[in-house]
């Protein structure tokens, strides 16, 4: 792992993507969506747990709001997909404070309800019926493998790549055995809440490890940088719109 590659992945999320920030004027909106999940990402293996200090794994921050922009988008995509004709809004938020916050919460409780009471400084300025919070949760590490699930010691946080050079993993189509895999990461929330109140309505919560493996290439160039931040917004995307819609439902 060079640490050059690891800057150039950095810089890969500085994409422009025209993304509206807080609504003005009455709350005329139905949702605002609100990410605070791409402000950074990891470098975990088996040593990493989010919970001791000294493991927290190799973290990197994102440039820009590029990862943010795609939930942002998906979840708006959706909205308007299962509610027709709803005003909804997008909200960029990148006050480092702000991911502090998440930062100490998330330390504290698994609790969803302390993190909107400490965001309620930002949230409290949009003016909006609900709000759409994606945010960052700490899970154990599942790593998908087709059919089965291989759990790993520790716990890793948000977004990132869990690195495992000593596993061996099998190619189910060429039977093939490799050493080693590269597991795409992403660990957040959808959380609905009630902005005149305050209050959260209802959550579903993602933990996805997909593993991804290229035998001809040690586990960590087995994705360019490009294909790395990509993989990242798909796993997002993906988990996003397998949730979302169930999470609107119940709470119409």
């Amino acid at each position: 792992m060079r640490l050059r590659d690891l800057a150039r992945l950095s810089a890969l999320a500085a994409f422009a993507l025209p993304v509206a920030v807080f609504a003005q004027g009455t709350p005329a909106v139905d949702y605002t969506v609100v990410c605070v999940i791409g402000d950074r990402f990891t470098v975990a293996d088996r040593n990493t747990d989010v919970r001791r200090e000294g493991h927290q794994g190799y973290t990197f921050p994102l440039g820009s709001a590029s990862v943010d922009a795609t939930a942002l988008a998906v979840v708006k995509d959706v909205l308007a997909e299962r509610l027709p004709g709803a005003n909804i809004s997008l909200a960029v938020v990148r006050e480092p404070a702000v991911f502090e916050a998440e930062e100490e919460v998330l330390g504290l409780t698994r609790e969803t309800q302390p993190l909107i009471d400490a965001l309620q400084p930002v949230l409290s300025r949009i003016k909006s019926r609900r709000i759409v919070l994606v945010s960052k949760t700490r899970e154990p590490v599942d790593v998908h493998f087709d059919n089965r699930y291989a759990q790993r010691p520790g716990v890793i946080e948000g977004l990132g790549f869990y690195l495992d050079p000593g596993r061996r993993v099998q190619d189910t189509k060429t039977f093939e055995i490799v050493q080693g895999y590269v597991g795409v990461f992403a660990n957040f929330r959808v959380s609905l809440v009630d902005q005149a109140t305050g209050r959260l309505i209802d959550e579903e919560r993602i933990a996805a490890v997909e593993a991804v493996r290229d035998a001809a290439k040690d586990p960590w160039n087995s994705m360019t940088p490009e294909q790395k931040v990509a993989a990242i917004k798909d796993l997002v995307t993906t988990q996003v719109r397998k949730v979302l819609p169930g999470l609107i439902e119940r709470s119409r």
